[in-house]
């Protein structure tokens, strides 16, 4: 036992030897190590980022906010978790930081932020146990400026806004500071990856990274950008649009009323923003230099923001707004302005003070402003996260043109970049940040996967003979789930063949619900049973119109485009099934066609049962589907 402990002790040496290396930093400057030196770092931005890289015992001391702005993390329970899991630590990490020396005890759970060090004296103290400090950050903090003329410690810099460029910031310059913008038409700005490939750059210099881990959190990162990009592909084929933005609530001096207050941000210089409009995201910009904003403050009142209201704001004049926002991103400080203590959002202020349709709707999520680690595991929170909470956003105002540019390029330049106001860059699958999608193996990256599927969402669920509901991912062949005939007539039947082994494709669906709370998810060339007997796409299907459910005729209140994981369907005995409260087929594109082929299965059923479990029939029941569903794209002339 000892000897094989050993040998796999000798392995793991192996696995991720210590290989220190050169480091060139982004002022220009090279710097070499020998593997065995000791860093400070911001707690979050540098030592989260690193240590999800493998570089753990060479971090000594840290400074800063260990969650991002605004969270309620407490650090000493962080088994209680906080508001913002998909941005703070976890537990694991929490207790890693507490290892290291705390150079801003004052300030470092401060919700409000905190980024730098209390005191120098906090610096000077450490010195013997800091041969570096690595500045990862926009360069805005004077302290290091000075720190090592004061300490002799040297200072190495990755900029977390623009990318290295000469022309961009001043260093060894005679009459200006180090980090000082130099030419702002030659500052770009970074999106997230952008700085996490840097990080790992200098994380294998350090010597000791965790390859293996890296790679892993590279596929992560990779399949939640694939989820995200073709979200934002449909969502801008039904016109949503997004504001990002910090917003406040204050006093008017004349008659002391709360009033709303948002700022509105271009994606220039935010890591988020930049990373969210460089994968397809309509990010409606402003740019505070353009003459379209001769006669506006970048700082938005609602009496400004909701032009027919004439200073009495209600929902009664909400439709006519400066910008046609369909769903808001706040940053997370500002974020906590509009919940309550439970950390829901509160309804109440945000129609007295700021009656826009998208809030009233729910249509909003945080981000975090230049805080938080920015590993390539963190790029797969921040986006799997976003995937979820944009999936359900539906345009809530008339559509507007976008604007054909290339995102990585033409919006990025601090000054004389941008777009003018309410303006947003077009969905173009050759201008997509192609770093975050390579390196992975995506179910159905072909475009047309999700059109082929006849599927529910494997979070649909439908309704047992014991009155049970279960979720679409859980049927068994056999289980009698609630089920119609074409009369409109309702009853349990046998799933005699599920085509979709268990599986966690993500795809795209048409969520829609009824104004008796029905509700189903379905892919957009699926058949649903309208009022009328006739079956019609749920693509085709629009806000008003008549379906029916398992309590008779029902009209459709609400449409959505959301991705979700898992794509399902069930045969039964009887043409239709109920999912979700709603009659459908449980096929796409010709309903009889395809259950007369279905009904060698149904037969199969009642004589040799145990042939429809066999993973060889519904692998060929998936090619001949594949094959069909082209034959009616073809047919159809698609």
């Amino acid at each position: 036992m000892i000897f094989a402990t050993a040998i796999a002790f000798t392995l793991l040496s192996f696995a991720n030897p210590v290989k220190a290396g050169t480091f060139t930093d982004d002022l220009g400057r090279d710097f070499t190590f020998t593997g065995n030196e000791k860093f400070a770092t911001r707690a979050a931005t540098g030592a989260l980022s690193l240590y999800r890289m493998g570089i753990q015992d060479q971090i000594t001391a840290i400074w800063g906010l260990w969650s991002i702005r605004g969270s309620d993390l407490d650090v000493d329970d962080p088994e209680a978790g906080s508001r913002y899991p998909e941005s703070d630590p976890d537990v694991e990490e929490v207790n890693w930081l507490h290892t290291k020396i705390n150079m801003s005890p004052g300030c470092y759970t401060n919700p409000r932020g905190c980024f730098r060090w209390d005191s120098i004296a906090d610096v000077k103290n450490n010195s013997e146990s800091i041969d570096y400090i690595l500045f990862i950050d926009n360069g805005g903090d004077d302290n290091m400026k000075t720190v090592t003329e004061e300490t002799g410690i040297p200072v190495i810099f990755i900029d977390t806004f623009y990318d290295y460029n000469s022309d961009c910031r001043y260093v060894n310059n005679a009459t200006e500071e180090d980090y000082e913008l130099k030419d702002k038409t030659r500052c770009f700005g970074r999106s997230m990856i952008d700085v996490a490939e840097r990080i790992e750059e200098l994380a294998i210099a350090i010597g000791g990274a965790n390859t293996a881990q890296i790679e892993s959190d590279k596929e992560l990162a990779c399949q939640a950008a694939h989820a995200f990009t073709d979200l934002m592909k449909q969502k801008q084929e039904d016109g949503v649009r997004v504001m990002t933005t910090i917003i406040a609530v204050k006093k008017d001096d004349d008659t002391g009323d709360d009033y709303f207050e948002f700022r509105t941000l271009d994606p220039i210089d935010l890591w988020i923003p930049r990373t969210l409009e460089e994968l397809g995201m309509p990010i409606l910009h402003h740019d505070d230099g353009s003459l379209t904003l001769d006669d506006y403050s970048t700082r938005v009142t609602g009496d400004e923001f909701f032009i027919d209201c004439d200073g009495t704001l209600s929902v009664d004049c909400n439709s006519n707004t400066m910008y046609p926002v369909d769903f808001w991103l706040i940053d997370s400080r500002s974020y906590l302005l509009i919940l309550n203590e439970d950390n829901e959002v509160n309804e109440d202020v945000i129609e007295a003070i700021f009656p826009d349709k998208a809030m009233l709707a729910g249509q909003h999520w945080h981000y975090a402003r230049n805080d938080g680690p920015l590993s390539y595991y963190a790029i797969y929170r921040m986006l799997d996260e976003m995937v979820s909470r944009v999936s359900p956003a539906v345009r809530m105002h008339d559509p507007t043109e976008c604007t054909a540019v290339d995102p990585k390029t033409d919006v990025t330049a601090q000054s004389g970049g941008g777009l003018d106001r309410g303006e947003y860059i077009c969905y173009d699958e050759d201008l997509i940040q192609t770093k975050y999608l390579s390196g992975c193996t995506v179910d159905g990256d072909n475009d047309d996967d999700d059109d082929e599927d006849p599927c529910f969402s494997g979070d649909d669920v439908v309704t047992l003979e014991s009155g049970q509901s279960m979720r679409f991912a859980e049927i068994s062949v056999g289980d009698r789930i609630l089920s119609a005939d074409k009369a409109g007539n309702t009853h349990y039947s046998d799933v005699v063949f599920l085509p979709h082994e268990q599986n966690n494709k993500q795809a795209t669906f048409v969520e829609m619900s009824t104004s008796t709370g029905n509700k189903l998810c379905a892919t957009k060339n699926h058949l649903i049973v309208t009022c009328s007997g006739a079956t019609a796409s749920a693509g085709s299907l629009t806000v008003g119109q008549c379906v029916r459910t398992v309590t008779g005729d029902d009209t459709i209140e609400t449409v959505a485009t959301v991705r979700s994981t898992g794509v399902y369907t069930a045969v039964t005995k009887t043409d239709y099934i109920v999912v979700g409260g709603i009659v459908a087929s449980p096929f796409a594109y010709n309903h009889n066609l395809v259950s007369a082929y279905y009904n060698l299965h149904r037969v199969a059923y009642d004589f040799i049962p145990n042939l429809l479990q066999s993973s060889v029939l519904r692998k060929a029941n998936e090619l001949f589907g594949s094959f069909a569903a082209h034959a009616f794209v073809a047919i159809a002339g698609k």
